[in-house]
């Protein structure tokens, strides 16, 4: 999909509607808070995130914690900026008490309740950063207790300068794996991939050679471990449990060989199912990695760093409706054959009461003949407002389409659709709506001239990356960006407003020879 342009834009500004611009980013992010959840009451994952701010040349010092009963999965540190250079001088796995454990020789399952990370980071710029950091956090409860879950190990070795790749398999009582880790404390030595694994010691199959779909559940975990230095060990562990009914759900994508952009597969957990893991493998390696999740609150966890008075995330009850894998700058290392697709699996179970069906609103366009600026909104106190003119000028054009509401079930093919606000202090004056996890990310990181409003505003289908074509029954949504300096989206389903925008002087954007944006419910 064509990225958002990025350009120095000059717009004629609504004074008026600035005001209401920086309420409703405190009212939308309220609002992604106040929906109802679905019945499970213990998610399986459960997500913490913290936005974070470093000084010029400063040392930031931090511990991120599980909440009791739940073990550590995975851990992020999400930069602002592709750009932005720093220096990990420490990253420890922790108890509960914030003691470091020997990653070569973990204790029993147990032992790793209410522990979680601590991190030494080193600003090695003269500006100030911020930071989201993601831990995922696997509950014991929801899975029966202790006695219903075990850490398998396997250990090999991580060539100097190479990849080691090691498997572990689950022990016959505890037949799943649902999650797992490596050894790497991402120094010395960096995790490149994190995987399912199927078969057994004897005859393995990677994550790497399976289809997208569903498929059984892993038998074990894969880790590849990348070594900066001399030949070191390399620990695989695998989280197993005897819960019955463990599925997996496979997604890919394409890998993009680029300094600023590498991957970035989303992988949604289906209706009826709780997301218990997720592990991701591009066939070789990549790195770096960042993992997030997508909450049903309608919180995208990095999403943090972009609200200027964030601090702490906690997702509660509310379960991951999926996650994310993303990678930038480096990919891939030349020359090692890898595959041009990146694969993630999301390990779920299913579900204990069936899910409640799906919230559809309709998203109404305005249009506002001064600034010949077009702006959707599915919230009814917006559109009360541009109704009543309480921000004058705007008026229906009748046009629109629905979508899912937020914290919505759906297919698998559905995404959260971000908001973001070009801000005026940067001549911005501008709405973009986008389900892609990469525009969302690259637009916000344009040197702070937009803000996040909130990282989900609705939910919609996305089209197939390469067709453009969407799910049965959807109604295809294209984008037109206007080209000008003033610079505006406008979001229509009538391929005959398409091409008249485009007349004009616009540009169509999205997936596919049609340029498909969005897919509307029907």
């Amino acid at each position: 999909m064509k990225g958002f342009p990025i350009r120095s834009f000059v717009l004629l500004c609504d004074a008026s509607m600035r005001g209401w611009h920086r309420m409703l980013a405190l009212l939308l992010f309220a609002t992604a808070f106040s929906q109802p959840l679905l019945a499970q009451t213990t998610p399986y994952v459960r997500t913490i995130a913290s936005h974070l701010v470093i000084e010029s040349f400063d040392v930031l010092n931090w511990q991120t914690k599980c909440p009791a009963g739940h073990v550590p999965l995975a851990y992020s540190i999400i930069r602002g900026h592709v750009y932005d250079e720093d220096e990990l001088q420490a990253f420890d796995l922790i108890d509960a008490n914030g003691s470091p454990f020997d990653r070569n020789a973990l204790p029993g399952i147990g032992a790793l309740a209410g522990g979680g990370y601590s991190v030494l980071l080193y600003n090695t710029e003269h500006h100030l950063k911020d930071f989201g950091v993601v831990a995922t956090c696997l509950s014991l409860a929801a899975l029966g207790g202790e006695g219903a879950v075990t850490l398998a190990r396997a250990s090999g070795t991580a060539p100097a300068g190479g990849v080691g790749v090691v498997n572990s398999f689950c022990p016959p009582e505890f037949p799943a794996a649902i999650a797992g880790f490596s050894s790497a404390n991402n120094i010395a030595a960096q995790e490149v991939g994190s995987a399912p694994v199927w078969g057994t010691s004897a005859a393995a199959q990677a994550l790497a050679n399976v289809p997208d779909g569903q498929t059984g559940a892993p038998t074990g975990w894969q880790v590849k471990v990348y070594n900066f230095g001399a030949a070191a060990p390399a620990v695989a562990y695998a989280i197993c449990t005897n819960v019955p009914g463990v599925q997996t759900f496979v997604y890919s994508a394409p890998i993009v060989i680029s300094f600023t952009s590498g991957f970035n597969v989303v992988g949604v957990v289906p209706d009826g199912w709780t997301g218990a893991g997720a592990g991701f493998d591009t066939g070789s390696f990549a790195f770096p990695v960042a993992t997030n999740v997508w909450v049903q609150d309608g919180t995208v966890a990095d999403a943090q760093q972009w609200f200027p008075n964030s601090t702490l995330y906690d997702s509660g009850t509310a379960p991951a409706r999926g996650f994310m894998f993303r990678s930038i700058r480096t990919a891939i290392k030349p020359g090692t054959g890898a595959s041009p697709r990146a694969t993630m699996a999301v390990v779920a179970v299913p579900q204990a009461a069936a899910p409640p069906p799906p919230t559809r609103i309709d998203i109404v366009e305005f249009y506002n003949a001064a600034l010949d600026h077009y702006f959707i909104t599915g919230f009814p106190q917006e559109i009360s407002d541009l109704d009543t003119g309480v921000h004058k000028g705007w008026a229906r054009t009748g046009e629109g389409f629905k979508a899912y509401g937020i914290g919505s079930t759906g297919n698998t093919a559905r995404r959260p659709v971000c908001r973001e606000y070009g801000l005026p202090s940067q001549g911005l004056n501008s709405h973009f709506y986008s389900a892609s996890p990469d525009e969302c990310f690259n637009t916000l990181s344009n040197l702070g001239a937009w803000g996040l409003e909130a990282s989900e505003v609705f939910e919609m289908d996305l089209p197939d990356s390469v067709t453009g074509a969407c799910p049965a029954g959807d109604i295809p949504v294209y984008r037109v960006w206007n080209q000008r300096y003033d610079s505006n989206h406008r979001y229509t389903t009538n391929t005959a407003i398409r091409d008249q925008m485009v007349q004009k002087g616009g540009v169509a954007e999205g997936y596919g020879p049609s340029a498909v944006a969005l897919c509307a419910l029907p």
